[in-house]
């Protein structure tokens, strides 16, 4: 019986490292994009043709249609694409950033 019970140890103790570096690993990935472009970060009184990078996550079931279609309905330009992780980077004018997030 203790060697089932350590062999189930074992794979939730492995499950839970993988967890952790792929949560740092996609949080450091964040952090490098959004600071990678000090220059354009919003501030209050911003221009509305100054762009803004946002991390967009989109459904597993959302279509190529569907994401083309709110990316452009966001006024936004697609900077970069983490396929695997279903997300996009998204530049959008920084006068509509708040309105997106709340979207």
């Amino acid at each position: 019986m203790s060697g089932w019970v350590g062999k189930v140890a074992t794979k939730r103790l492995r499950a839970l490292t993988t967890f952790t570096v792929l949560a740092t690993f996609v949080l450091a990935l964040a952090s490098s994009l959004l600071s990678s472009s000090p220059s354009q970060a919003a501030s209050p009184d911003a221009p509305a043709a100054e762009l803004v990078p946002l991390l967009i996550k989109f459904r597993a079931n959302a279509t190529a249609t569907e994401i083309t279609a709110a990316v452009r309905g966001s006024g936004g330009v697609v900077s970069r694409d983490l396929g695997q992780l279903r997300t996009k980077v998204i530049n959008v004018p920084a006068g509509a950033r708040d309105r997106i997030l709340a979207a």
